[in-house]
């Protein structure tokens, strides 16, 4: 593995690699980062719902966990774009690699591509008839209503929470040398964010319009959709763009 300064170096030399790619390539990159995590709320979704009406709630919510970090694994190992991760971006920018309109232009082609791969995989689920059972149904639903009646500082807070998560898990297999390496790196910080129920930006855009597309009654509106995203997009680039990147910059980037 790298060393902890050469780690936080690759992550400015990534950062370059990131912001320089054309506005195209970015976009379907970011389609792809999308539905990749959509593909793994999914599977989160399959492994826990069979488990809420039972005693073993807990068990239901750890082996979804288990199951959610597929997404990142497939992102970090591809090597497509994922809102939360190319928070650390900002590396470069605090490097003077490139200014900050060029961070603020990657993050937004990066979140309304992953927005469009996300609702894909909406799409694609909901005429797939693989949600037909009241169990399944019930689950996406109750989840959806719950992250819809968040309040503002919730939203926002968990959004810092699970970020801190997310770009580690992205830093960290910057470090790693092996497929093996980077795999375990992305998995473990992942795991702890679901499975302590922070939230995820982009998860939401899978989650969320699919709960509202099968819902029976009006519990999920769309601007309790639009309050979620803007809350926990915001908490998200506080936690993966600030509390990461500057003091890991300062430890190890910064020329005294």
């Amino acid at each position: 593995m790298l060393a902890p300064k050469e780690t936080a170096l690759e992550a400015c030399r990534t950062g370059i690699q990131k912001v320089k790619r054309n506005s195209v390539i970015i976009f379907v990159s970011a389609i792809l980062g999308g539905l990749f995590i959509a593909l793994g709320f999914y599977g989160y979704i399959v492994a826990s719902s069979g488990f809420v009406e039972t005693n073993y709630r807990i068990l239901g919510t750890f082996l979804g966990a288990m199951v959610f970090p597929v997404g990142l694994v497939l992102i970090v190992i591809t090597g497509v774009d994922l809102y939360t991760g190319n928070c650390l971006i900002f590396f470069g920018w605090l490097n003077k690699s490139y200014h900050f309109g060029a961070v603020i232009k990657n993050l937004v082609i990066v979140f309304f591509g992953n927005l469009l791969g996300s609702f894909v995989l909406v799409l694609l689920i909901y005429f797939s008839g693989l949600i037909e059972t009241d169990t399944i149904k019930e689950f996406i639903v109750n989840v959806s209503v719950n992250k819809t009646n968040l309040t503002f500082i919730q939203g926002l807070t968990r959004g810092i929470l699970c970020n801190i998560a997310v770009v580690l898990a992205v830093y960290m297999s910057y470090a790693a040398k092996t497929v093996g390496g980077k795999t375990l790196a992305a998995f473990y910080p992942v795991f702890l964010f679901v499975l302590s129920g922070y939230e995820h930006s982009v998860a939401n855009m899978f989650i969320l319009p699919l709960g509202y597309m099968i819902q029976t009654g009006s519990e999920i509106t769309f601007i309790g959709m639009i309050n979620n995203f803007i809350s926990v997009t915001l908490g998200n680039f506080i936690g993966g763009a600030l509390l990461i990147p500057i003091p890991y910059y300062y430890l190890f980037v910064k020329k005294r």
